[in-house]
């Protein structure tokens, strides 16, 4: 009675905090925003995202922490507006709020972002001069990891007052507190449907991309995917079905080869910490690092006459259109880079329109200051880090199956061995009776 009291109460230590979930969370906060594209014009900015506090609440209803933050800054700068009746001299003030979804079983960030700085005068002859100079609105992503301090989060969006479009920040900020996840619980989200069983309306499921899930390597974590117009992403599997509009993403502790289903030879390398949306058959987007490979089918495929198109990878920075060849395209959301292993591809600036046709062995950049110069790279040498990282889950697998095998083969020895053993004394047994 005594075993049975105390296994009851330990299995109720163990389901308890397990039944709790996320209720025991504590909630967290952003704070001490740093921005990585800093100048003299938005200086205001740079103020208002060291003082703004992005506070976190658990919603139970959605699963996920809201996040939400306000804050006001005043610049000492004083500066004159010219008017024709005169100048006017003053200080510009900014004014933003922060609104977002932290999803503890991704680490996904989702958000907006509204900031507006306005020019507050006096002309000589007391008059008043209030005016917006500059106005931000843009969205935000990002992805963080179990024991992150640092959260890094892409903006992108546009300057309504002096019509800037395609404007991308990257800002990071330092968490207070501990970031909740869900997989620390242990408990493992159900697979998802495939299309998801949530999602009812014709224009979330896309067309099919042709894309597979072929191979997720991670030692923890999960791979997932989050569907166009779904509100959160879930648990992609293998052989899970891409469509045009979907994301993968890929926490930093996982890697993902993808496969085109129709086209051999044609894959899609992705490393951990990696975003891959699905633009349309013929375009991805991507921040992260990836390896594209455009097979012998799929290149022919893409030059007939009722397609005629190139395959394109869209970063913040820059364009690449590739038609057959195997290129690296990495995004860190401040530069943008392509590696062309073979073949050629052609490598564009999204913000000055420069491009250069790049051949196996070369790179360029894109970043602030443009399109960099053509550099020469190590092929083999690239190659072979990308072969070893996605090759050591699959020999630690092979190897695994190796061990069970082995141990199989044994097992079924041990059991030849002991039935020709007792086969033996049988027999000795009957030759022994037969002499007598």
């Amino acid at each position: 009675m005594k075993k049975v009291l105390i296994f009851i109460i330990i299995l109720s230590l163990l389901i308890i905090p397990a039944l709790m979930g996320l209720e025991d969370f504590s909630e967290f906060s952003l704070t001490d925003g740093d921005l990585a594209e800093k100048n003299n014009e938005n200086i205001l900015f740079q103020d208002f995202l060291k003082t703004i506090k992005i506070k976190s609440e658990y919603s139970k209803e959605q699963q996920k922490y809201i996040l939400s933050g306000s804050a006001s800054v005043k610049s000492n700068l004083i500066y004159e507006i010219e008017d024709p009746f005169g100048n006017f001299s003053g200080t510009d003030s900014g004014e933003g709020i922060i609104s977002a979804e932290y999803d503890p079983l991704t680490g996904g960030f989702y958000g907006t972002l509204l900031y507006e700085q306005k020019f507050n005068g006096k002309h000589s002859n007391n008059g008043t001069l209030i005016c917006t100079v500059s106005s931000f609105q843009g969205e935000f992503t990002g992805i963080a990891n179990p024991g992150d301090n640092i959260i890094k989060l892409t903006f992108q969006g546009k300057n309504l007052t002096k019509n800037i479009n395609n404007i991308v920040l990257n800002i990071t900020f330092t968490v207070e507190g501990v970031l909740p996840f869900l997989q620390d619980t242990g408990e493992i989200p159900k697979l998802a449907e495939e299309p998801a069983l949530e999602q009812t309306s014709e224009a979330s499921i896309g067309e099919d991309s042709n894309l597979r899930v072929q191979q997720i390597m991670t030692k923890s974590g999960y791979l997932y995917i989050k569907r166009a117009g779904a509100e959160k992403p879930e648990i992609a599997d293998i052989n899970t079905v891409i469509f045009v509009g979907d994301t993968i993403i890929v926490p930093k502790n996982a890697a993902v080869i993808l496969k085109f289903n129709s086209f051999e030879l044609s894959d899609i390398y992705l490393r951990g910490g990696t975003e891959f949306e699905v633009k349309s058959k013929f375009k991805v987007k991507t921040t992260g690092e990836i390896l594209l490979r455009i097979g012998k089918d799929l290149s022919k495929w893409l030059s007939e006459e009722n397609t005629n198109k190139k395959f394109e990878i869209e970063t913040n920075r820059a364009n690449t259109s590739i038609e057959g060849t195997i290129v690296v395209v990495k995004d860190d959301g401040i530069v943008s880079s392509l590696k062309v292993v073979e073949g050629e591809a052609e490598f564009k600036d999204n913000s000055t329109g420069q491009s250069v046709s790049l051949k196996a062995g070369e790179m360029a950049e894109s970043s602030n200051s443009g399109l960099s110069d053509i550099q020469n790279f190590d092929v083999k040498t690239e190659s072979i880090l990308w072969e070893k990282e996605f090759e050591t889950t699959s020999s630690e697998d092979d190897r695994l199956w190796t061990i069970i095998l082995i141990i199989l083969v044994l097992i079924g020895v041990a059991i030849i061995a002991v039935i020709a053993a007792l086969l033996f004394i049988l027999n000795k047994r009957k030759n022994t009776k037969n002499i007598n």
